[in-house]
């Protein structure tokens, strides 16, 4: 999961919330902060605290 995170929904600004670009408020390129938070949280419980710690500076 966290390679998926890191290839797929790391973008320059953040953790993106979907890699949709629809149009609508919360697709690519938007990004919801909780949801970052709860993904740095999450990666870091489980080991994954470089790529937390990348994903909180971006």
């Amino acid at each position: 999961m966290a390679q998926k995170l890191k290839s797929t929904f790391l973008k320059t600004g953040g953790l993106v919330t979907t890699v949709n670009r629809s149009g609508q408020q919360w697709d690519l390129p938007n990004a919801w902060t909780p949801l970052e938070y709860i993904a740095i949280d999450g990666l870091e419980k489980y080991q994954q605290k470089n790529l937390a710690r990348e994903i909180a500076e971006r």
